[in-house]
């Protein structure tokens, strides 16, 4: 299918919910016009496990940033599923601009977890217990966190890359001094880490990749504990450089680190499948067009969901089997942001909302961040990175 007519939003049915903003399903406007905010990312939701609170990151600045990679000041909120009861958990000097402090619960309970996500070389993470008030600190860059057997643990990917400088000690980094890490969050004790010369080990184009600046991104748990994945790439080097091929690869693993397998280049925007019987990426088809690929953990050929659909925005699958997938899209035309449901198991898509807004922070893409609610009954947006502000609940089912 051409991809600039099936990306064009279909919104005849549509009623306007405010200015700028309509709707083919009941929104909830969250967060006031006048405080710019975002829930977070698009694989964690923002509502709690037991559906009885919220939380979101409020910025300082009031105006739609254009620069992604400055950090911005605000504040982790917390308040009730509508946005009402806000108050702050927490002050974060530099937030992102599209994810905020990377806010997101600790397993089924009440405690919140955030980072200081810029400066890179100032990162640091700190859990917020709301019923005891205790709190959790530590450094480095937490990407993710969850509970295990009772255990809070850590998923942290470095900052540095291979043979660039280490200030510090005036030399290159070896490939086993980079490594993406778990770590118990209590004791700090490490329960797992997989070095850069791990994968090297293992990487079926290793003559070529071990000349590259490789570290780890993406670090994600899968659903149950049992895997675990990340990306594989040498994008803060090469992004910003030239003269270096950029690579950017899906690695999953089982949970221990054994049994680590390349899944591929491509890797924009991973998740695991709720189900766990899948990793997912934006990645090239056998014909290399971007699809929204489904890859077997147990081993099997990667497969493509849609029968000609091609990829773009934050796929984020509903809980439970994962039978809907809700995707921020942006019409080629008119350079609207809208959200767009697939039914990965009819085959059939539906267009639920547009927002005749710009976003600034990418000038062709989206920064909406569909983000389920864990009952599998709604899914959060952002509009911070528009004239809009704000964060918004939409009601699919």
């Amino acid at each position: 299918m051409d991809r600039k007519e099936f990306f064009r939003v279909r919104d005849e049915h549509f009623e306007e919910v405010e200015p700028g903003l309509r709707s083919a399903r009941p929104v909830t406007r969250i967060t006031p016009p006048e405080r710019r905010c975002v829930h977070g990312y698009y694989t964690m939701s923002p509502l709690s496990a037991d559906g009885s609170l919220l939380t979101w990151f409020e910025f300082d600045d009031l105006h739609p940033n254009r620069d992604v990679s400055r950090e911005i000041p605000g504040r982790v909120m917390v308040g009730r599923p509508d946005g009402s009861d806000a108050r702050p958990v927490a002050e974060v000097s530099g937030g992102s601009p599209c994810q905020g402090a990377m806010q997101q619960w600790v397993g089924d309970t009440h405690r919140v977890s955030h980072t200081n996500y810029y400066p890179f070389s100032e990162s640091g993470w700190w859990i917020e217990d709301l019923d005891t008030g205790r709190t959790w600190h530590g450094t480095r860059h937490m990407r993710e966190v969850r509970v295990a057997d009772g255990a809070m643990e850590g998923f942290f990917h470095p900052r540095e890359s291979v043979h660039m400088e280490a200030e510090e000690e005036g030399r290159s980094l070896a490939p086993e001094e980079v490594g993406t890490e778990i770590r118990d969050l209590d004791t700090d004790e490490l329960k797992l880490r997989i070095s850069v010369a791990d994968v090297l080990a293992v990487h079926p184009e290793a003559e070529q990749v071990q000349r590259q600046h490789m570290t780890f991104k993406q670090t994600l748990f899968g659903p149950l504990g049992r895997r675990i994945s990340f990306n594989f790439s040498n994008a803060w080097y090469a992004r910003h450089r030239e003269g270096e091929q950029y690579r950017h690869e899906k690695w999953i693993a089982n949970g221990d680190g054994s049994g680590m397998r390349w899944l591929g280049p491509g890797a924009t925007h991973p998740s695991w499948h709720p189900t766990g019987q899948y990793y997912t990426a934006i990645a090239p088809d056998e014909e290399g067009v971007e699809r929204f690929m489904l890859y077997p953990v147990d081993g099997g050929p990667a497969r493509p969901i849609g029968p000609d659909w091609p990829a773009t925005g934050h796929p984020s699958f509903q809980p439970g089997d994962g039978r809907y997938l809700a995707v921020d899209c942006r019409d080629p035309e008119t350079g609207h942001i809208f959200l767009r449901l697939f039914d990965t198991r009819e085959l059939a898509w539906e267009d639920i909302l547009v927002a005749e807004f710009t976003d600034y922070t990418n000038a062709s893409g989206v920064h909406m961040h569909p983000a389920w609610t864990p009952d599998g009954r709604s899914v959060y947006i952002d509009a911070a990175h528009t004239e809009a502000a704000g964060m918004y609940r939409v009601d699919l089912f």
